[in-house]
């Protein structure tokens, strides 16, 4: 590595140390990573640096409905002796990640006093799960969630996987 260095003009790293939270996100983009809690509303100020595709979009799983079937073919490229290979359906994955991490989520926050609902679907090799409420008969999404089977759970029968 330091013969390829030795010709250079100029030398560029960022460490963890004094790269961790450093990149600063544009305000105007603050909102798009916006999550809702208990305490409030909050946006990212700075880039969660360290965080892979992946590990980002994991962390907004809840927002994103169906997130484990949408991102099935890159966490396959993740598995234990698989060759990588960034196919269409990566590529398709992908850019539909994109396209939901960069739009409003459509959930609302909880209203205590009204009854919650949760619905259950399940694939043959998902389940997901959506928390909501019904106000004026019309249901909004508080949460989602979603799941990649293993090789034993996708032998389980329908009734056990929801």
């Amino acid at each position: 590595m330091l013969e390829r260095l030795a010709d250079q003009t100029y030398y560029c790293f960022l460490d963890r140390y004094s790269g961790y939270n450093q990149i600063v996100v544009d305000p105007e983009d603050q909102e798009k990573t916006a999550f809702t809690c208990p305490f409030g509303v909050f946006a990212y100020r700075n880039m969660p640096f360290g965080l892979s595709l992946l590990g980002h979009a994991s962390f907004y799983r809840r927002f994103i409905k169906d997130f484990s079937m949408i991102a099935r073919p890159l966490s396959n490229l993740l598995n234990k002796d698989t060759i990588f290979c960034f196919n269409d359906s990566c590529m398709k994955a992908f850019e539909t990640l994109k396209a939901r991490l960069t739009s409003a989520p459509i959930i609302t926050a909880p209203d205590w006093t009204l009854d919650f609902e949760l619905m259950c679907d399940a694939s043959d090799y998902a389940v997901g799960a959506v928390l909501g409420q019904r106000r004026t008969k019309i249901f909004h999404a508080i949460h989602y969630t979603s799941k990649v089977l293993n090789e034993a759970q996708i032998n389980y029968a329908t009734t056990e996987k929801e």
